[in-house]
C-alpha cells in the first residue's frame, strides 16, 4: 500500500468498482456478496473484529448505492434479549448480511423470489445474523416464497440454511476457491459453485442461466454450457469483448484426449493385474514346493 491507508484503499475501490458495475445494472439487479478478499485478506466483517475503518466503508459503499436498502421494511431484533429493532441498513451494517425481492420477476406467488446474501466471514455461529436468516427465511415461506442463497465460503454458506427450510431454497451460490462447477444437489440443496472475476483465477468466468415456472424457479447451470470464460493473459488491460461462451473443445473434452486418457488407464490397469497375477503364481509355485519366499540358504560353517 506504499504507506496508505487500508481504509482509504478498500473506500476507493469499492466504489470504483460498484460506479462500474453501476452503470450496466440498476441496483435492484445488484446483489453484492463480501468475501475474504474485498480489504485485508480475511479482514471485512472478519468474525470477532466488530466495527472498523474498512469494514465500514465498504459496507457505507454498498448504502450510498442503493445496493442495500430499507425497501422490504422488515426489522430485526439486536439480540435475543433487547427491544431494540434494527432495520435492514442498520442490520447489514453490524453484519454484512441483507435481503433483497427480485424486481421485476414473477415469481410462484405475489410474494415473489428473495436473494439473501450473507457474510460467511462471520462463520456458522453468529447469533445476530444466524437468527436474521431465520427470520427471513420464515417470512418468505409463509408468504409462499423462494430465496437464491449467496455466501463466499463454500464450506460455510450450505450450514447456514436451517433444515426445515431447504424447500425455500431454490439455489445456493459460493465462490473463494477460484473454480467453477456444474449446479449440484448437496444435501438437499441445489449448489453451484462459481467462478472468479479474476485473470488468475483456474475457472475465469460467469455463468449466464434461465430460471422460471417450468424450472420451478430453481437455478441450476452447467460448465459446459452456461459458462462465459475470459481468455487473456493476466496483466493486460480488461478487453470486454474477450468474454465468450465457453468451447468444450478448445477447454480440452477433445475425444482424441480422451482415448488417450482411456487408453493409459487401460495399459495401467492391465499392468496391475499382471504384477497381481505374478506373484500369487510365484507364491503358489513356492508354497508348494515348501520354499518360503524369502528363503536364503547359508553355507554350514
Amino acid at each position: 500500500l506504499n504507506g496508505m491507508d487500508p481504509a482509504l484503499v478498500v473506500r476507493d475501490i469499492i466504489n470504483a468498482s460498484l460506479a462500474d458495475v453501476r452503470r450496466h445494472f440498476s441496483p435492484e439487479q445488484i446483489f453484492y456478496t463480501a468475501g475474504n478478499n474485498d480489504g485485508p485478506h480475511n479482514h471485512i466483517f472478519a468474525y470477532g473484529k466488530g466495527h472498523d475503518n474498512e469494514t465500514d466503508f465498504w459496507a457505507q459503499a454498498l448504502i450510498d448505492h442503493g445496493i442495500v436498502n430499507n425497501d422490504l421494511g422488515w426489522t430485526y431484533h439486536a439480540s435475543e434479549t433487547s427491544s431494540t429493532m434494527l432495520t435492514q441498513v442498520e442490520l447489514f451494517q453490524e453484519t454484512g448480511y441483507y435481503i433483497k425481492r427480485i424486481s421485476n420477476f414473477s415469481g410462484p406467488t405475489e410474494c415473489g423470489l428473495f436473494v439473501m446474501i450473507t457474510n460467511t466471514n462471520l462463520g456458522t455461529s453468529h447469533v445476530l445474523q444466524n437468527s436474521a436468516i431465520e427470520a427471513d427465511l420464515s417470512r418468505v415461506r409463509e408468504c409462499g416464497g423462494y430465496v437464491y442463497f449467496t455466501g463466499h465460503h463454500p464450506l460455510v454458506a450450505p450450514h447456514m440454511v436451517p433444515k426445515e427450510y431447504t424447500p425455500q431454497i431454490r439455489g445456493l451460490l459460493c465462490g473463494h476457491i477460484h473454480q467453477a462447477y456444474s449446479t449440484a444437489k448437496d444435501g438437499g440443496l441445489w449448489f453451484t459453485q462459481v467462478g472468479a472475476i479474476s485473470q488468475n483465477a483456474e475457472d475465469t468466468g460467469f455463468y449466464v442461466g434461465r430460471v422460471g415456472e417450468k424450472s420451478d424457479y430453481r437455478l441450476s447451470v452447467n460448465y459446459d454450457n452456461d459458462l462465459y470464460v475470459y481468455i487473456d493473459e493476466p496483466g493486460n488491460v480488461p478487453n470486454s469483448s474477450l468474454w465468450t461462451l465457453r468451447d468444450v473443445e478448445e477447454e480440452g473434452n477433445d475425444p482424441k484426449k480422451e482415448h488417450d486418457y482411456m487408453v493409459a488407464i487401460i495399459v495401467a490397469c492391465v499392468s496391475f493385474v499382471t504384477i497381481v497375477l505374478c506373484g500369487a503364481l510365484l507364491t503358489a509355485v513356492c508354497f508348494r514346493s515348501r520354499i518360503p519366499l524369502w528363503y536364503n540358504p547359508v553355507p554350514a560353517v
